[in-house]
């Protein structure tokens, strides 16, 4: 399980239940009104981020396994190039 979170929404989507119409609010859902289905929405650059730091922390437990697999293990030479590409893969 990820421990990167959702970035909080910008902006929401509301669509009237009882006629369909689309309107766009700064402001969330309404607690204990139920006349408007909500959508939450990020930008660009919020999502872009979230996916950095999701593809991050999977490089970083790819980096960590690989480590452990060459040294408690032992790695079989045709994997060393794989095992560089992935170190080769993480921001320093």
């Amino acid at each position: 399980m990820s421990k990167v979170t959702m970035p909080e929404p910008t902006v929401w989507i509301k669509t009237r239940k009882s006629n369909g119409e689309v309107d766009l609010s700064m402001e969330g859902p309404i607690k204990h009104v139920d006349l408007f289905d909500w959508q939450p929405c990020i930008t660009t650059t919020q999502a872009e981020a979230y996916t950095d730091a999701r593809v991050r922390e999977a490089l970083k437990a790819a980096k960590e396994l690989a480590d452990w697999a060459e040294h408690e293990v032992g790695v079989d030479p045709e994997l060393t190039p794989g095992l560089q590409a992935i170190r080769a893969l993480i921001p320093k």
